[in-house]
């Protein structure tokens, strides 16, 4: 009797084990941020759209997201990027409040210079929640080291 309960018991162990967490791609779709022609800031439409993003992150503790900013044809497309993509992910941050949970991929080609895109990641994917500013000096983000 007591080794049929060790084979259930087991068994249960490893389907339990085994047994992924549901993906949070059927909870937060892509979705992008689209900034103004000389803007790094959010204007109130896109934290209206990074609001509801965060309410999902919140109501989901395992998901991640990549946040991908484009332009790499010149190094102040680079560093306009990485701050469109800084300022997303920092009002994310307020929200949720783990970094660890976003991915930073800023001046990645292919895209709109003008948009972040927003996604939820693939399992096995990964990257650094923070890469650091192409050309500090012209940052609009004022990172200082503690």
């Amino acid at each position: 009797m007591k080794a049929i309960q060790f084979f259930i018991s087991a068994i249960l162990f490893c389907t339990a084990a085994f047994t992924q967490s549901p993906s949070c791609s059927n909870v937060i779709k892509e979705d992008s941020v689209r900034f103004s022609r000389k803007s790094v800031f959010l204007n109130w439409a896109a934290k209206k759209k990074l609001y509801h993003i965060a309410m999902e992150l919140k109501k989901n503790p395992d998901c991640k997201i990549a946040v991908t900013g484009y332009g790499k044809s010149c190094f102040t497309c680079q560093q306009t990027s990485w701050d469109r993509t800084y300022s997303v992910i920092k009002y994310l941050r307020e929200w949720v409040g783990d970094s660890t949970r976003f991915v930073f991929a800023a001046a990645q080609d292919g895209g709109n210079p003008l948009v972040v895109s927003i996604r939820s990641l693939q399992p096995g994917e990964d990257g650094p929640p923070l890469t650091a500013p192409y050309i500090p000096c012209y940052s609009y983000h004022r990172l200082t080291k503690k």
